[in-house]
């Protein structure tokens, strides 16, 4: 059998091209939680958990609720219930949102925090 010798560059190279080709399992699923849409959302809309959780009726945080149900549906689960509940809400909120509110304009933010 012929022996083929690499030089450091090339070694360097194919790797690369191994790792694009066949990337590692951490760098291929990412876990996505209901917890992590909330700090994404928290994030994109600049606003705290405390205040996303609040009764207060602004139009940010009814935007940014807003995106996390919209989110919470479509990544996490169809339960509206279990998805009112993580913000303490009624589950009506979240059929309200999902079915009749668009999600805002920080969707694109919100999933490029996400993946």
């Amino acid at each position: 059998m012929r022996e083929i010798n690499f030089t450091d560059d090339e070694i360097i190279k194919l790797k690369q091209l191994i790792n694009t080709l066949h990337p590692k399992p951490q760098s291929r699923f990412k876990i996505i939680s209901l917890h992590r849409i909330v700090t994404a959302v928290c994030a994109a809309h600049n606003i705290t958990q405390d205040e996303l959780f609040s009764p207060d009726r602004s139009q940010k945080y009814i935007a940014a609720r807003t995106d996390y149900s919209h989110l919470s549906y479509k990544f996490i689960t169809k339960n509206k219930t279990r998805i009112a509940r993580y913000i303490k809400r009624k589950h009506n909120i979240v059929i309200t949102n999902c079915l009749k509110k668009t999600p805002t304009h920080h969707m694109h933010k919100i999933i490029n925090i996400l993946f």
